[in-house]
């Protein structure tokens, strides 16, 4: 009975090491597999970003129409990548923590924001240059007139739009590991980019350069 014993616990215990092994051996492959989908998403973003390098003209301007509609087609782009990265990982947003899929949805919401404002900006450029038009017009017969009506059309600033429309950070710097580390180092590029890409947007919009440079603090 004690042999039998000794014998059951023996097989139990390469048993158990058994399992620790394979256990240890599928969490460093998965981690070498994580880690491999986010540098193809790094490297995906790269490439993205220096074909908008090589697209501009040498001497092309920048805020140039041109520029920012290139720059406009980065946001597809990456979110492209995104979306290629979280089915290579294989963790759809049900899989997500809580503060992974409030960050995303915090994103986008700015985004809608962003996109909102720059709509009705341009709604209101448009007013402008039919109210220009019309001030040029009465130039020659009443100059007086012409002068009133274009100190009426003022010069529209973004700066507030902009800044209300990114996303807060509180700062907290987050802890997470495994497929939640990808994502949310992934969201950070795809915010910093995103938000790039409207703050040049709007400094065409309001011939500000300096918004054009700010990022997600």
């Amino acid at each position: 009975m004690v042999l039998l014993i000794e014998k059951i616990s023996k097989l139990y215990s390469k048993l158990e090491n058994h399992h620790h092994h394979h256990h240890l051996h599928h969490h460093h492959h998965k981690s070498e597999a994580l880690s491999a989908s986010l540098q193809a998403f790094q490297s995906d973003v790269s490439n993205i970003l220096n074909q908008l390098s090589l697209n501009s003209k040498p001497g092309s301007e920048i805020l140039s129409l041109p520029w920012i509609l290139q720059c406009f087609g980065l946001l597809p782009s990456i979110h492209r990548a995104f979306a290629k990265l979280v089915v290579d990982i294989d963790y759809p947003i049900n899989k997500w923590e809580a503060a992974s899929v409030e960050e995303y949805l915090n994103y986008s919401l700015s985004l809608m924001e962003l996109f909102n404002s720059m709509s009705s900006s341009l709604a209101y450029l448009g007013h402008a240059r039919l109210s220009l038009a019309h001030a040029l017009s009465l130039v020659e017969n009443s100059p007086s007139l012409a002068i009133e009506r274009l100190k009426a059309i003022q010069p529209r600033s973004f700066n507030k739009d902009f800044e209300e429309g990114k996303v807060k950070e509180d700062g907290k710097e987050m802890t997470c590991s495994g497929e939640e580390k990808n994502i949310h180092q992934a969201l950070t590029v795809m915010k910093s980019i995103g938000f790039w890409v409207c703050g040049i947007v709007l400094s065409a919009l309001c011939s500000d350069g300096l918004l054009w440079s700010k990022r997600v603090s």
